[in-house]
């Protein structure tokens, strides 16, 4: 299966030049898009440099159009959005693509305890997780991580619905693990994938509109070393 892999980036000058060689190295015939932003840095200069293909925005829009852009834009039939700050481990996007490769339509490397930027930003995805799975029916691992791999048809599905801002990981993650119909969201089961401290877990979609699923089975998946984020 054809592989892109997406880079949403506003002024990474700095990690994006090692993040799409650490690409290369793994994934040497996937395309690779960086969504510039409207970065002020060299941004642009070093992903063309590295041998991405850019695609930019004329002003910054936010991360969520950037996923958008990157999403129509790219040619794979999966897609992998990570960050172009060096928070995730390109080595990582293998074991992601196996999983996917399991019947999955969705497969996001959820965080776990020590790995998230702050405590205050711990606590809060944790109660984001909660009600997501309160919601789903399943247990959310982890509903705003931005690194996932995802079956481009089935994503662009649902590109209306994703925001302009920093929430499209949540979107994303509730509207591939549940098929809204009628305002109520149907019940689905759920296998968390991986050991801590990071997991996997898997989404298969069903686009009928009675029935969602969501499955999967254990992998080991282990953590890039742990960054500072800006935002």
């Amino acid at each position: 299966m054809s592989v892109s892999v997406v880079l949403p980036a506003k002024n990474e000058s700095a990690a994006l030049g090692l993040t799409i060689r650490g690409i290369r190295q793994v994934l040497p015939d996937a395309e690779v898009i960086v969504v510039n932003d409207g970065s002020t840095d060299d941004t642009v200069e070093v992903a063309g440099i590295a041998g991405a293909r850019v695609v930019s925005h004329p002003y910054s829009k936010g991360n969520g159009a950037a996923i958008k852009t990157g999403a129509r834009a790219a040619a794979g039939e999966v897609i992998v959005f990570m960050d172009a700050d060096g928070q995730h481990d390109p080595a990582d996007i293998p074991r992601l693509l196996a999983s996917l490769a399991q019947s999955h339509d969705m497969v996001v490397g959820a965080r776990q305890k020590g790995s998230q930027a702050s405590m205050g930003r711990g606590l809060a995805n944790g109660l984001y997780n909660r009600l997501a799975s309160w919601m789903t029916g399943h247990k959310v691992e982890d509903l705003t991580s931005g690194f996932r791999a995802v079956r481009a048809d089935k994503f662009r599905e649902f590109l209306y619905l994703l925001p302009n801002g920093f929430s499209y990981p949540t979107t994303s993650t509730m509207a591939f693990s549940c098929r809204i119909f009628g305002g109520v969201c149907a019940n689905s089961c759920c296998q968390t994938l991986g050991q801590k401290p990071y997991r996997l877990f898997g989404v298969r979609s069903r686009f009928q509109p009675t029935s969602s699923g969501y499955s999967g089975s254990d992998h080991d998946f282990n953590p890039p070393a742990p960054a500072n984020r800006r935002r």
